[in-house]
């Protein structure tokens, strides 16, 4: 008897012998709890390095295969990394569980399994749980095929809330976009997916979208034209079912076209402005006054983004596209085909003509500018819809004339204001025109303007425009004069000079304004130099992270606006 107890007391020792002392923060011991089946074991590696957490590897594939904290373990080989987990990650994928699958479809990618990639794509075919999407495309982002590719193609052609939300849209387009040879499913969901949004709270994947198109370029073209005609019917399902009109979907195409400037993206662009634009006054009499209000701001919306795709285009038959939409007026006119529109509301054809305005002093030559100085001097509306309309419609042509004023054109806007019946209305364009008076054809003295625009403040034309105003009212219009030195320094650089290195470097160490306005009116700007430095991809790159972590609001409107530049010019 006493023999036996003996033992047994050294036996037990021995046990207490081998039995590691609580830290948690040990390899060791947080082994040794894994295999008491411990669930805090499996929080605790967390704490680990990861080379601690790899000599936990085999307990954890242990643990799996054993059928015990299977979810825990699957976890935890994840983090892990590990290649030698890659046996229980294919067997986790074929789980009936989504979410268990996707993280096993995780692991794969975490071991960059690149061979992998087909099986996970097959289990995404068969995923049901919404939560379960993300997973599944993140792993194939990791480790992506042009089968898998073809798999999300398909994923993406259902509504956003039943694949996981808009994060899954945003991440499946990058899968899409870096396809090689897009198939026409791959064209399809992209396309689709501009337009499948969340509306409430409103969420859009539309950046992310758009960018995998134009990297597709005219393979995108057909079917972005169906869409930009109205006859997509996924598109217009979707938006009906969300409660958007068909016309959100061609207007999100119609930027796309814009965007990539090609002949054949222009092709579509040229045959809508040549077309005559009828009005469903039947439909319009039956929305409510939202809806209807909603009809014509988007429809004046696309309009904007057509012409500005002419302008980028910068071609001939997109240039004389643009000069037979500023009037209505005179043989062969494509303002005419929208003369319906004029009758929508009082602003209608002030707004379309401006905007063409605006594209010529893009692309325009000394015909150009001196249209917009006619426009600026005795312009009118051939709707007439009353003074301040023409009033603003001459301000508008003076201020883009302005923007690439030339030495000389001073005196001439200054008889210009003074013919005005309140000349005060035209006080802040001075600026434009004493800035070329300054510069003259210097390149240093616009690029020193960009960030000081103290010498045109203090010219004397500046003074004598801004005399009548009250001393308040001075002060503000001398804000405005000082904001649109700055801009018609960006369009001098950019339009007069841009065939200088020295203008459009300037224009790039200028992404870095303080000023958000300038900023973007310098991305503009950027799509119209002629020479770019041999650096501009990484410098845009640099502009595009620096906004990535911006605290203002408009920062991603701003990234989103240097992608597009970025797109177009390289």
């Amino acid at each position: 008897m006493l023999r036996r107890l003996t033992l047994a007391l050294a036996t037990f020792a021995a046990l207490e012998a081998c039995t590691p002392a609580e830290d948690w923060n040990s390899a060791e011991y947080i082994q040794y709890r894994l295999e008491q089946s411990d669930p805090r074991a499996f929080q605790e590696m967390s704490h680990l390095s990861p080379e601690d957490r790899a000599t936990l590897v085999p307990t954890l594939v242990e643990i799996y295969n054993s059928g015990v904290f299977q979810e825990e373990s699957l976890r935890a080989l994840v983090t892990a990394a590990d290649a030698r987990g890659r046996e229980v990650f294919l067997a986790a994928l074929q789980r009936s569980d989504d979410n268990l699958a996707g993280q096993a479809a995780r692991g794969l990618a975490a071991i960059s399994d690149s061979a992998s990639s087909e099986a996970i794509a097959q289990r995404l075919a068969t995923v049901t749980q919404t939560s379960a999407y993300p997973a599944f495309v993140e792993a194939i982002a990791a480790i992506p095929t042009p089968a898998a590719a073809e798999v999300v193609a398909g994923m993406l052609m259902r509504p956003v809330e039943r694949i996981g939300g808009i994060a899954t849209v945003r991440k499946s387009c990058g899968i899409l976009g870096a396809v090689e040879s897009p198939s026409p499913a791959v064209i399809d969901a992209l396309v689709f997916s501009l337009s499948n949004f969340e509306p409430q709270p409103f969420q859009d994947a539309l950046a992310d979208c758009e960018l995998a198109l134009l990297a597709h370029g005219d393979a995108a073209v057909p079917k972005l034209a169906e869409t930009f005609r109205g006859e997509n019917a996924a598109v217009n399902t979707r938006l009906l079912a969300i409660q958007y009109q068909a016309v959100v979907g061609q207007l999100r195409a119609a930027a796309v076209l814009a965007h990539m400037t090609s002949p054949a993206a222009m092709a579509p662009l040229l045959q809508w402005v040549g077309t005559h634009q009828d009005v469903p006054a039947a439909q319009l009499s039956q929305m409510t006054n939202e809806q209807a209000a909603q009809w014509y701001e988007y429809h004046g919306q696309m309009f904007t983004a057509v012409i500005q795709g002419l302008a980028y285009a910068h071609s001939d038959d997109t240039v004389a596209a643009l000069r037979a939409l500023e009037s209505v007026e005179g043989e062969g006119s494509l303002l005419a085909n929208f003369s319906l529109w004029f009758q929508l509301s009082a602003g209608a054809e002030f707004g379309l003509r401006t905007s063409v305005q605006e594209a010529l002093m893009k692309v325009g030559n000394d015909t150009d500018r001196e249209l917009l100085w006619q426009r600026a001097t005795e312009g009118a509306l051939g709707s007439a819809r009353g003074a301040y309309f023409v009033t603003e419609f001459r301000k508008n042509a003076l201020h883009y004339v302005g923007r690439t004023a030339r030495p000389g054109e001073l005196a001439r806007f200054t008889a210009l204001a003074a013919a005005q019946q309140n000349p005060a209305e035209f006080s802040m364009h001075v600026g434009y025109f004493a800035l070329a008076e300054i510069c003259g054809d210097d390149v240093a003295c616009y690029v020193a303007k960009l960030s000081d625009p103290t010498a045109v403040l203090e010219h004397e034309s500046v003074t004598a425009a801004l005399a009548p105003l009250d001393e308040a009212t001075r002060q503000t219009a001398l804000g405005g004069v000082a904001q649109n030195v700055r801009v018609g320094a960006i369009w001098q650089l950019a339009l007069r000079f841009g065939g200088q290195l020295a203008a459009s470097e300037a224009l790039f160490d200028n992404l870095a304004n303080d000023s958000m306005q300038a900023r973007f009116e310098t991305t503009e700007a950027l799509r119209f130099v002629s020479t770019l430095p041999t650096d501009a991809a990484a410098r845009l790159d640099a502009a595009i992270e620096a906004n990535m972590n911006s605290t203002n609001p408009q920062a991603r409107d701003l990234r989103q606006a240097i992608r597009v530049t970025r797109a177009i010019r390289l």
